[in-house]
């Protein structure tokens, strides 16, 4: 940690009232992230984890004060922080899983409509679950979604091929010449 950020630190704890919240800042927790308007603790002790979160506008006050601009603060104990990487990673391995499965099997396979968007419709289910989910970060998060966003928007675009590949061929029947309607 820099000693600018370090200073912000020493700076915001030594405003937090009540005194005893200041002295727990100090003795049980460490200042790990502080970017932009952004404030991330860790918190040593598991137990006083409901003790901080209670606190949390007086701390955001503190460090809003020092740093004159608001300043959102978060507190994490290291479990927390360790299941909410490993929760990240495990949902990022699954949604590459999901991509993967998905190029592969639409573009090795000779699949009918039909049964690509039924294979889609599996996937987009199951990104709607894993977007749900406690736990994983903003970034993951918006991975699923904009996964989402892309598979379904091919989606869209296989039903109207699809839909317009079968006006043709009504029109050819009809007509006896496919470029006629």
């Amino acid at each position: 940690m820099n000693n600018n950020i370090n200073d912000i630190w020493q700076n915001a704890i030594t405003i937090v009232e009540p005194p005893t919240t200041r002295t727990l800042l100090k003795q049980k927790c460490r200042l790990v992230f502080l970017e932009n308007s952004q404030a991330i603790i860790e918190v040593t002790h598991p137990a006083l984890m409901r003790l901080f979160l209670d606190k949390t506008p007086n701390v955001e006050a503190a460090f809003t004060e020092v740093r004159q601009e608001k300043t959102k603060v978060s507190f994490f104990n290291k479990k927390d922080m360790e299941k909410l990487v490993s929760e990240d990673s495990e949902v990022l391995i699954e949604l590459d899983n999901l991509i993967d499965s998905f190029i592969s099997t639409c573009s090795k396979q000779k699949l009918t409509v039909g049964q690509t968007l039924s294979h889609m419709d599996n996937i987009l289910n199951r990104l709607t679950e894993l977007e749900k989910l406690e736990g994983i970060s903003d970034e993951t998060r918006g991975k699923i979604t904009n996964a989402y966003k892309k598979i379904n928007e091919y989606r869209i675009g296989l039903i109207l091929d699809e839909y317009n590949e079968s006006n043709r061929k009504r029109r050819e029947k009809l007509t006896g010449n496919p470029s006629v309607w």
